[in-house]
């Protein structure tokens, strides 16, 4: 579930109120002294009409107005541990990755649409390249999400190396978390506001929640945007070797400072949408238990 560091680029994105898919046009008054000339019939502007001008699709606004609130999810030892050698410190214990599996997958009402929807709903999960690496290849992308792969080698680059593209589990390529929420955001409004009559690309899935499942770099940079609202953590109650770890003891001094506040189980449930009995257990003789950090912003 988490992994080891990618550097995210901290590159301005365009602002996201700028860069609106469609404009609506007032009629302008033609002259009546002079015949008008008419316009070509053969090759129109597939983006253009009289009244609507259409913007080609894939120009990622930068996050820092983005509605869409991030959740980190991972799982972590005592010494919040999170990594070893590209993969997990313990063996995978099973249920913690279902629970994984089920969470990042379950669309929330909460995160619907207030307007008509074009296409699914999916969630979306925001990842380094080396946890997008780490994962085997017959696994990814992850189903049923849309995947997004953060690196400095940029989206052309990673869309060429792993043939990221439109399709039933859809891949995004971004320099930084960022511009991964930007591109997110864009898909929202679209899917969200749109009819078919005016996007062409209306099977993209409309994006309900958004999960950032690592590596600890990717981990960090979501930390410091302030659409990062809560952090789904299992703690895992045995130590191990490890080279990565998570870059913040939320229950610690400077957790609290920043404002992280362990939830009540009830309220990781009602978040999660599934009960959880004892809120975590025991496997392969490692204890695991559920929880659920909000940020409280005065």
């Amino acid at each position: 579930m988490t992994h080891p560091n990618v550097p995210a680029s901290e590159t301005p994105q365009p602002d996201p109120y700028l860069t609106p898919d469609c404009v609506f046009l007032p009629p302008l008054p033609l002259p009546q002294t002079e015949p008008q000339p008419q316009p070509s019939t053969t090759n129109p502007d597939p983006y253009a009409t009289p009244s609507c001008v259409f913007l080609p699709p894939e120009m990622p606004p930068a996050a820092s107005k983005s509605s869409l609130p991030l959740t980190l999810i991972l799982a972590a030892t005592p010494s919040l541990g999170i990594g070893w050698k590209g993969g997990l410190p313990w063996k995978g214990i099973k249920a913690d990755m279902a629970f994984f599996a089920r969470v990042t997958r379950r669309v929330s009402e909460e995160g619907g649409p207030v307007g008509t929807v074009v296409g699914e709903t999916k969630n979306a999960v925001i990842m380094g390249r080396r946890t997008w690496e780490s994962i085997p290849e017959r696994f990814r992308p992850l189903k049923e999400r849309v995947n997004v792969v953060v690196s400095r080698q940029g989206a052309e680059a990673l869309g060429a190396k792993f043939g990221g593209g439109e399709g039933k589990d859809e891949v995004l390529f971004a320099a930084s978390v960022q511009e991964a929420l930007g591109l997110l955001e864009n898909r929202r409004r679209d899917s969200g506001s749109a009819t078919r009559s005016q996007i062409p690309h209306t099977e993209r899935p409309y994006i309900s929640r958004v999960f950032v499942i690592g590596g600890a770099s990717i981990y960090e940079a979501a930390l410091a945007l302030p659409q990062t609202r809560r952090i789904l953590l299992t703690k895992i109650g045995t130590e191990y070797d490890c080279d990565t770890v998570f870059p913040l003891d939320l229950e610690g001094e400077e957790g609290r400072k920043q404002g992280w506040v362990r939830r009540s189980k009830e309220q990781l449930e009602a978040f999660v949408g599934e009960e959880l009995g004892e809120g975590g257990g025991v496997e392969g003789g490692v204890s695991y238990e559920f929880c659920l950090f909000e940020k409280v912003v005065e």
